[in-house]
């Protein structure tokens, strides 16, 4: 797995989070926050899962470079 991928993909979780406190900031101003939290509810949820995704894939990374070093 090529750091660069996962370089990448904190580059558009970052992306993704600055979107969504931009929703929210956009809703507070226009007096309507609970519409947006349940978007935000479901926008986090999205990004923890393709952080847990990424993690994993970091951590196996990890785990075969150690195997690889140790045979």
């Amino acid at each position: 797995m090529p750091l660069r991928d996962s370089i990448d993909e904190i580059d558009v979780l970052i992306a993704e989070l600055s979107e969504l406190r931009q929703a929210l900031c956009r809703a507070e101003l226009a007096g309507s926050p609970e519409d947006a939290l349940w978007d935000a509810e479901a926008a986090l949820r999205h990004v923890a899962r393709r952080s847990d995704a990424r993690a994993k894939l970091v951590r196996r990374a990890i785990e075969l470079n150690r195997e690889r070093r140790s045979a």
